[in-house]
């Protein structure tokens, strides 16, 4: 990550260096601990890993384990983790609060404050790495409640389904619903509908009627998808699209997708929420 000349005239030579500095120190704390790709939350605000990494943050989120009887590298395992893995997993541990280091990690993402697509510009990013700075300066142990509760009421519930197993909420709301403790959700954006869980097997999705139909590839020089046969050796690099039986003897290029894996427990229904439901809702089943 890298600035290019229109957004480095934005800042002054110390906010370039900072800036500078973040990018290599998320790219440091990526490499050594597994996570790729980190140096990204320069565009899209410092996470509880991110937080841990850079320089400037990682003795406050230090003062913060220490605080709740424990340290960093004592953290690092279960934010790493909760990084790559998401939080369904974990929903049982989160909503009790009681390890030290789950508490630490609560209070870090509390102070996240994520920008949707496409992101911060670096003037933005530097304006919430301050405000970031700030929320974990001013912590005190007697404000973990607090700034648990914080964390929960970033989500907005418009209803339960499936026997109290599966809300329906508005936005990036994963965490906050498994501190609540659910384990998997169905998320709106828009029109859009995404089924979040720790797992979705290929096993449910061919229950529901869907077949494995191409895949997806960005493409830059579009900015746009490429779909790509799933006889393609090259399918593997994108993302899988499913369709109804019925879609699967049409052209490539005339599928209507019904499903797209994001990643192995996160789902994109399109505008179909009762698709997402029962993924979400079989998914859990079958981890019990």
């Amino acid at each position: 990550m890298t600035l290019d000349h229109a957004t480095e005239s934005e800042l002054n030579p110390q906010e370039q260096m900072v800036f500078a500095n973040d990018v290599q120190d998320l790219k440091n704390a990526g490499n050594a601990r597994g996570l790729g790709g980190l140096d990204g939350r320069v565009k899209f605000g410092l996470d509880p890993a991110g937080m841990m990494a850079v320089r400037d943050t990682a003795p406050l989120a230090e003062a913060v384990a220490i605080s709740q009887g424990t340290n960093s590298e004592a953290v690092w395992p279960l934010i790493a983790q909760l990084h790559t893995e998401g939080p369904w997993k974990s929903a049982d541990q989160l909503k009790d609060a009681k390890d030290p280091n789950v508490r630490t990690y609560l209070v870090l993402a509390a102070a996240c404050r994520e920008s949707g697509y496409p992101g911060y510009v670096p003037k933005e990013y530097l304006v919430d790495r301050g405000r970031v700075i700030s929320e974990l300066s001013s912590f005190a142990p007697e404000q973990f409640d607090a700034r648990k509760n914080e964390l929960i009421q970033g989500a907005t519930i418009a209803k339960v389904v499936s026997d109290g197993k599966v809300p329906v909420a508005e936005g990036d709301v994963a965490l906050p619903l498994a501190v609540q403790g659910y384990h998997g959700c169905v998320s709106r954006d828009g029109a859009m509908r995404f089924a979040q869980t720790t797992r979705i097997e290929d096993a449910l999705l061919e229950q529901a009627g869907l077949v494995k139909g191409f895949a997806e590839v960005y493409n830059p020089e579009k900015d746009d998808f490429d779909r790509i046969p799933v006889s393609d050796p090259n399918s593997a690099q994108g993302r899988m699209v499913w369709v109804k039986s019925g879609e699967a003897v049409k052209a490539v290029g005339d599928m209507v997708p019904s499903a797209k894996r994001i990643a192995p427990g996160y789902v994109l229904t399109y505008t179909d929420e009762e698709l997402a439901i029962q993924l979400v809702s079989k998914a859990i089943d079958a981890e019990s």
